[in-house]
């Protein structure tokens, strides 16, 4: 049995899958190596299939200079759009890290073989349950959704704005540190006090020697009160998730 399928239509497949590729191997939650290539290169099939129409109304010329850059800016226009979501994304491990410093926990550090990044123990643990939250709480089709628009606003045959993404990342990389200080703020309060707490024991009796029982005060308060911060986390998710879709819809024009 002999499929005769149109070159414009695999075409179209191969630029729509190469802007999902893009945004897949950098976005959240999918990327990192917690899901295997095979599996991206699916999704990417998959999730190409639903925008084949519009893809193939704004197909460039087939000729080998005009595809080819077609080709390079949809690759480049899904990385950029992944390293947005993935900027806002990262409030929640930089929030961990935050506490991790403060609490004394920054030098417990260990190699996290789904990002090959050294990552302290809170800070994981908060990127990792807000990634299951993400998916809980269906915020990832808010994400999904900002994604697919772009196909709306940005077609194949529009050019790359380098400009629009270095304004969004800057942005971004504002929002982020933020919201992760805006998460982490109840523990930096209590850690806060506690070294102002400790500093005046230490001026009013300096014979107590305060400052040799820090670590382990604040690793205590710590290990006590760092639950706080994950009531935040749901309402947190939430509202990453719809910033992030209407970034996208930002930088894409």
């Amino acid at each position: 049995m002999v499929v005769d399928v149109p070159s414009e239509t695999l075409a179209a497949l191969l630029l729509g899958m190469l802007r999902v590729v893009g945004w897949l191997v950098v976005a959240p939650p999918f990327s990192g190596r917690a899901v295997p290539a095979p599996l991206k290169a699916l999704l990417a099939v998959g999730l190409t299939l639903p925008v084949l129409p519009a893809v193939r109304a704004d197909l460039p010329p087939l000729e080998p200079g005009p595809f080819a850059a077609a080709a390079v800016v949809q690759l480049l226009t899904g990385l950029g759009l992944g390293f947005v979501a993935f900027l806002l994304f990262q409030a929640f491990r930089t929030a961990g890290d935050l506490v991790d410093n403060l609490g004394g926990f920054a030098l417990a550090t260990a190699f996290d073989p789904t990002n090959q990044t050294q990552a302290s123990v809170i800070g994981r643990f908060q990127g990792m349950l807000a990634g299951a939250l993400l998916l809980v709480t269906d915020g990832w089709l808010v994400v999904w959704h900002g994604f697919f628009r772009s196909w709306e606003v940005l077609p194949v045959d529009a050019a790359f704005d380098a400009r629009a993404f270095a304004v969004a990342a800057t942005d971004g990389l504002g929002q982020m540190l933020l919201l992760g200080v805006q998460i982490a703020a109840p523990m930096l309060a209590v850690l806060f006090v506690a070294d102002v707490g400790l500093g005046l024991a230490t001026r009013i009796a300096p014979q107590l020697n305060a400052f040799a029982t820090a670590f382990p005060v604040k690793i205590l308060l710590t290990l006590t009160l760092v639950g706080y911060t994950f009531v935040a986390m749901p309402g947190a998710v939430t509202s990453t998730a719809d910033t992030i879709g209407a970034t996208l819809l930002q930088v894409a024009g």
